[in-house]
């Protein structure tokens, strides 16, 4: 976008290659040539466009739900019943729902339980490989500023407080629980942790560290990128056929060459089975044969997580029109988190 805006500012006649950015906004050059350079909606290299254009199609973006829906979606139009909107939770999923709400002219607020913005995709955008994704939230920031939405950070919603919102509408974007349990034997010689808590407090003084991934994903493929840039002689144990089976071609490829050149090993069709007297113990999930690791500081786990739905049967009860999207609904990715407010606030 630099580039372009130079090159426009000159009045220059060079190309400027930038397909993957105006996927994210079809409307880039025209608001460099206006001026409103921080209004542009970021490419952040997610690459969700390429990994659907060798894949099953259409043409998707992370930060624009718009694209490739533009005839179906047509233009935004003001409602002409405005509602009083409460978003819960402010993950992209409900920034997006609240900012689209909020250009159709409806009084919107945002209510979310932590003190940021972001949700566990702003997690993702802390590992160094990823630091380009905050553009995602603070894309939607500036927007909903601009829009004068309110945003009540360190208010948790809860089933006291929830009838006192006077809300018209609720969309509950209220995410994800990771699930911690894990039915093995283990007798707390080595700590386990969890990908959330890794990428916020950090390995500690751990120097090594298994990642236990059982669910996949893009929290244990950040998991592992975050672990690689602390530092940490990895060992990634996993019943899949292979390290990240479920992750695109476009995104695998540098995951691995990032996690093998840092010297990772991998332990593809294996489940870990005990951890004793420092010792932990993975088992191949066909063969049944057994292999042992020891010196590990620290086991990083992962087994996926429960949509964090409790507030929508009682917001129905209350008589109140509520929607949940993004992994309030189904837990699933940030891309459709996004689409999904969008399309919610567009049907209000």
């Amino acid at each position: 976008a630099k580039m372009a805006e130079e090159i426009i500012s000159q009045g220059k006649a060079d190309m400027v290659g930038m397909t993957r950015a105006q996927i994210a906004d079809p409307d880039l050059v025209q608001k460099l040539k206006d001026g409103r350079v921080k209004d542009i909606r970021p490419c952040v290299g997610a690459n969700v466009c390429i990994m659907r254009a060798l894949g099953p199609g259409p043409i998707r973006c992370l930060h624009n739900p718009e694209a490739a829906r533009e005839y179906e979606l047509g233009p935004l139009v003001v409602s002409k019943e405005p509602k009083r909107v409460v978003v819960i939770g402010a993950g992209p999923g409900g920034l997006e729902a609240a900012r689209v709400a909020a250009e159709r002219g409806h009084q919107v607020e945002i209510y979310e339980a932590e003190n940021y913005i972001g949700g566990q995709f702003l997690l993702r955008a802390s590992i160094p490989t990823w630091t380009e994704f905050d553009g995602v939230i603070e894309w939607r920031r500036r927007q909903l500023t601009q829009l004068q939405v309110p945003i009540h950070l360190g208010q948790r919603i809860n089933e006291s407080n929830l009838s006192s919102l006077d809300a018209d509408v609720i969309i509950l974007a209220t995410g994800a629980i990771p699930k911690d349990s894990f039915d093995i034997d283990h007798d707390g010689s080595i700590p386990i942790t969890s990908p959330h808590k890794l990428i916020k407090d950090g390995a500690g003084d751990a120097l090594s560290a298994v990642i236990w991934d059982r669910a996949g994903g893009i929290v244990a493929t950040g998991a592992m990128d975050a672990a690689l840039s602390m530092g940490l002689s990895l060992d990634i144990v996993t019943p899949q056929f292979m390290v990240a089976e479920d992750t695109d071609v476009v995104q695998r490829i540098p995951l691995y060459e990032r996690l093998l050149s840092g010297g990772a090993r991998f332990h593809p069709n294996s489940d870990i089975i005990n951890i004793k007297d420092g010792v932990t113990t993975f088992r191949n999930v066909y063969s049944y044969k057994e292999q042992a690791l020891s010196r590990v500081d620290l086991i990083i786990a992962w087994n996926g997580r429960s949509a964090q739905d409790s507030l929508y049967d009682l917001a129905i009860r209350l008589g109140i029109k509520t929607y949940a999207i993004g992994d309030a609904m189904s837990p699933r990715t940030a891309e459709y988190a996004i689409a999904e407010g969008a399309l919610i606030a567009r049907k209000i």
